[in-house]
């Protein structure tokens, strides 16, 4: 079985039922089974048309759309190979991921993208370029999609193609926290094996949708559509991540997959609604009680009493009702993954009653390998292992793992691929964690972010990260030290936030850059580390910082697709700064 066959099982038993939705000048419209069967057999054609041939490798370099998602079947189909290229990654990064895979054909999505292709000067490094939106350009023109789906030269059966389960599905580029991204290399049968094994345990079935804005370049992004075509969900299409909101109304999703720092801006959404009156900060304090109570109670697999019930009642009403309209009044629980979440976002949703199951996976293993699920999920931890998953720990913490969803290797690159495997096959996660007595793994770090301070002392950034995730005003917050007496800090601010502060404390002050180095807000960003700080070891403290008048971004080239951040690359960017600090 494959992804393939699955689309064609859902064309004949399914084929009037709700597949796809997407938004277009504010109106919703919908594609049904026998409809997207018939788009990517047309792409599937157009590319048989360019020439594409098994083995070969095809890009795309293109924000999240139903595009995209028609083309990865069709590409697979034919045999051949996707590339994921981020819209908004670096040009530099761009054009790494170009060179090594070497595609054949390349999917641009508008003008914008294809003169970066132009100005990298790599147009004559493929064999065609088609844009998938149409434009024009005076000095050159790509081909475009629609067209050649209106005139095609030739026509073949989606449903007469097999697909070899060891054949190569994908190669996605690591997002380069530390370093160069690298390819990783998954079959067929590696994401059969993840979304076969994932989605079952969360139980997520064909009668759930959701609102996706995840990059398709990012392994979690890929996941949620390939989790589409094998368990026949409907797929919403956000037109973009500031829209969400919007978009949470339009499509109604049950499931929504995301990453912590969607979930953060979520929180904080709401935190500031609430913050408007006393009146709904008292009721909203109660009704936290309230969830607070019933969270324990399901933890311990017991049953609320009469005048619990009651009371979760009266606070659903009142209080939780309004936040599950606000998501679009049908969801059933959310994901999170692609980096740690708090804990206390966690415990948050799930007092309002809305369970954000967090779950940990890497590229190299095709995504999850340990997940929360409804009936079984601790909040702080990313889960118990899934499937034929195998882990152990090396002497220092790391996680090592077995699985049949570990990658075939690294693109080109076979130096690193057997740099990350254990001769005994086991998979180097560069995680450190632990398991606790009931098999819920907790991760502690990155092993290759920990500090190790002139005085010996090991450091783990993500501890001290995390303590400044509950203030609104602080966006990132790079830490350095390693071979250092002290650890020191670059600061970003939420530019959503700054400019709420303006307004309350009367700030005249309009520019992004010259508002943050408000002496206001610098005494705010004082407080926060102070706060911060307090929790911590001596060794751990902060000692100086410095606030940025900027915020970090993927295009920069700060932030990864998953908004990580680059911690190498950003101490290479700031090293000044960063040298400033110690003197």
């Amino acid at each position: 079985m494959n992804l393939l066959k699955k689309l064609i099982d859902h064309k004949k038993k399914r084929s009037g039922l709700a597949a796809v939705q997407y938004i277009k000048k504010g109106q919703l419209y919908t594609l049904n089974w026998s409809q997207v069967y018939d788009r990517v057999e047309q792409y599937y054609n157009v590319l048989l048309y360019l020439g594409v041939k098994p083995g070969d490798r095809v890009a795309i370099y293109s924000n999240t759309n139903k595009e995209w998602g028609f083309l990865d079947l069709a590409i697979m189909a034919c045999g051949a190979t996707t590339v994921p290229v981020y819209h908004s990654s670096h040009i530099q990064e761009v054009e790494i991921i170009l060179k090594d895979s070497s595609p054949s054909l390349l999917f641009v999505e508008n003008e914008g993208l294809y003169k970066n292709i132009l100005s990298l000067g790599l147009e004559e490094s493929f064999q065609k370029i088609v844009s998938i939106h149409p434009f024009h350009h005076p000095d050159s023109q790509p081909e475009f999609l629609n067209e050649l789906v209106d005139n095609p030269e030739i026509i073949q059966a989606l449903d007469e193609v097999s697909i070899n389960k060891d054949d190569l599905a994908t190669i996605i580029y690591t997002s380069g926290t530390s370093g160069k991204p690298k390819g990783v290399c998954l079959t067929h049968h590696q994401i059969m094996s993840a979304v076969s094994e994932v989605f079952p345990l969360l139980g997520v079935t064909d009668q759930d949708k959701t609102l996706t804005f995840l990059p398709f370049s990012h392994v979690l992004g890929r996941i949620e559509l390939w989790g589409h075509y094998f368990c026949g969900y409907c797929i919403g299409y956000a037109q973009s991540i500031d829209k969400i909101k919007r978009d949470l109304l339009k499509v109604q999703p049950t499931v929504i997959v995301g990453v912590p720092r969607i979930f953060e801006k979520i929180y904080f959404g709401i935190k500031a609604q609430v913050e408007i009156s006393k009146l709904k900060q008292g009721l909203f304090s109660q009704a936290l009680e309230v969830g607070k109570t019933n969270t324990k109670l399901r933890q311990k697999k017991k049953t609320p009493s009469f005048l619990q019930a009651i009371k979760s009642q009266l606070a659903y009403q009142m209080v939780f009702s309004q936040i599950q309209e606000k998501l679009g009044g049908r969801l059933r629980f959310a994901v999170s993954g692609g980096a740690p979440l708090d804990k206390e976002i966690a415990d948050f949703f799930s007092s309002c009653g809305i369970s954000i199951l967090e779950g940990y996976g890497l590229t190299e293993s095709t995504g999850p390998i340990f997940v929360n699920t409804l009936f079984q999920h601790k909040n702080g931890f990313v889960g118990r292992a899934i499937g034929d998953v195998e882990v152990k720990f090396d002497s220092d913490g790391e996680i090592l793992i077995k699985s049949k969803k570990i990658m075939t290797g690294y693109y080109n690159n076979e130096e690193e691929t057997k740099k990350v495997f254990t001769e005994d096959g086991y998979f180097r996660t560069g995680d450190i964690g632990a398991l606790d007595s009931e098999g819920f793994l907790e991760i502690t770090d990155r092993k290759k972010d920990l500090i190790k301070t002139a005085g010996g002392k090991f450091i783990a950034p993500q501890k001290i990260q995390s303590l400044f995730t509950q203030n609104p005003l602080i966006g990132h917050v790079h830490i350095h030290g390693d071979k250092q007496k002290y650890v020191v800090a670059l600061l970003t601010l939420e530019k959503d936030e700054l400019y709420n502060l303006r307004k309350d404390h009367h700030i005249e002050k309009e520019n992004f850059a010259e508002l943050s180095q408000h002496e206001k807000i610098q005494k705010l960003v004082r407080n926060a580390v102070s706060q911060a700080n307090s929790k911590l070891a001596s060794f751990e403290t902060i000692k100086r910082y410095k606030v940025l008048d900027h915020e970090f971004t993927i295009e920069e080239g700060h932030l990864t697709p998953s908004l990580k951040m680059k911690r190498q690359k950003i101490d290479q960017m700031y090293n000044d700064d960063l040298k400033e600090l110690y003197l």
